[in-house]
């Protein structure tokens, strides 16, 4: 049964460490007893307490604590988000797609975009690599690049460097990065294509594409052109990513995305 939280238990909840964001956020959103806390940011993602066994969107979500992440979310949006499907949707979101990884483990996205974020159990164990490829398992890199008129296309590689074969499907999320790591302007946008679930044997690659649009294309004042220091890429459907060091010109205005993605094929 959902148990609505009063304004003054949810500053009980809250009491003790959490940060005003945090706290402005949890109060702002009626809660279920599964969600206690929506609490505060930790380096690229932050933490989330769920009181009982739930399960949102077809993941299973034990009782404990939680690391949530984005690639493309501020914290405080990705704590409503999560926050509103424990208290409403046990099973399909309207407008998202859960997608299960592994128990306590899975990414959020918003349809047809590349908006997402993943929740991840203090106990969660990763999958067999007879299963998703996870970021630790993969050599990733940019191949040779391949003009066209206005955007410069580059094989994203996928290298299986353990022993077991593992799959891959789907799109990774990519974006520009500064040289601390900050993402620059949107994530890359999803480029519309059928994809299938593939195997990748050991020591064998699979490829997606990244297109980086020249910024000359878009008017000065919707881009706001700056200098990326690199490429920060998300495997398909993990929440660890890696950077790539790479400078190319990209937009830093929201108005305007200069990057695109197909997926794995």
């Amino acid at each position: 049964m959902t148990v609505r939280l009063s304004h003054a238990r949810m500053l009980a909840l809250v009491a003790g460490g959490v940060a005003a964001a945090a706290l402005a956020i949890a109060v702002a959103v009626t809660t279920s007893a599964s969600a206690a806390t929506a609490a505060s940011c930790k380096g690229t993602g932050f933490t989330f307490t769920v009181l009982h066994n739930d399960q949102s969107g077809g993941v299973i979500l034990p009782a404990g604590k939680y690391s949530v992440s984005s690639p493309n979310l501020g914290c405080t949006t990705a704590s409503h988000f999560f926050t509103t499907f424990l208290n409403k949707y046990n099973h399909a979101i309207p407008g998202w797609k859960g997608k299960a990884i592994a128990k306590g483990w899975g990414t959020y996205t918003k349809n047809n975009s590349n908006t997402q974020f993943t929740v991840k159990w203090s106990k969660a164990k990763r999958p067999s690599q007879s299963g998703g490829c996870g970021t630790s398992a993969l050599k990733i890199s940019l191949g040779r690049a391949n003009a066209t008129a206005g955007t410069i296309f580059y094989p994203l590689k996928f290298v299986n460097m353990s022993s077991k074969s593992c799959t891959l499907s789907g799109y990774p999320g990519v974006s520009a990065v500064t040289s601390s790591g900050k993402q620059i302007g949107n994530a890359a946008k999803r480029i519309s294509s059928k994809f299938r679930t593939v195997t990748v044997a050991p020591g064998k690659q699979q490829s997606a594409s990244i297109g980086i649009v020249e910024t000359g294309n878009f008017t000065p004042s919707r881009c706001k052109p700056v200098t990326a220091a690199g490429l920060k890429v998300f495997p398909p459907n993990q929440s660890r990513a890696v950077t790539l060091k790479k400078r190319f010109s990209t937009c830093s205005s929201k108005a305007s995305t200069s990057l695109n993605v197909r997926p794995i094929k």
